[in-house]
């Protein structure tokens, strides 16, 4: 879990491969990724990591924070669903 708090954390720039060459890109997607898995995990740690995200360069992580915390109001204290 500390990993995904820390690529929520880091926003990065720089350059992709993609199919047709070298564009500039971020990791955006990625951390929009490590959001939801957060979220998922419904713990403490992971809460204050959303929270942190509510001051977001990226308005979609900004607004999915919001929304997260807005569905999950109140103290996180374990995974939404069994893990399997």
């Amino acid at each position: 879990m500390a990993a995904l708090i820390e690529v929520m954390a880091q926003y990065r720039t720089g350059y992709v491969r993609g199919p047709t060459g070298t564009v500039e890109g971020d990791n955006g997607k990625l951390r929009m990724a490590a959001l939801i898995r957060l979220v998922e995990w419904h713990t403490p740690d992971a809460q204050s990591a959303v929270r942190a995200l509510r001051f977001d360069r990226h308005s979609h992580l900004v607004r999915a924070a919001e929304k997260a915390l807005e569905v999950f109001p109140g103290d996180w204290k374990g995974p939404l669903k069994a893990q399997g």
